[in-house]
């Protein structure tokens, strides 16, 4: 999007008509510390994930994700990634 080397007339169309972020950022320049604090809604410090290897779970943090939070609500939920 934005780019003039770049012609993207669809995605153009709905950026005119939509919320455009111009920034975004992560907290971590990695997939897994980023992903995990997103869903738990806890800084990758809280939840002691800085790479790959480690898991929220794994690291005794306490943390739940949105996903087990929908489901202990009664939601049947799929996680994949």
């Amino acid at each position: 999007y934005g780019q003039r080397e770049t012609v993207t007339p669809r995605l153009d169309e709905v950026a005119a008509e939509s919320v455009v972020f111009e920034r975004a950022y992560c907290q971590l320049p990695v997939c897994s510390p980023s992903r995990n604090s997103f869903l738990t809604g806890r800084r990758p410090d809280a939840l002691r994930v800085y790479n790959f290897e480690s898991h929220f779970r794994e690291t005794k943090s306490g943390s739940a994700s949105i996903f087990e939070y929908f489901k202990d609500a009664g939601y049947r939920t799929i996680g994949s990634g």
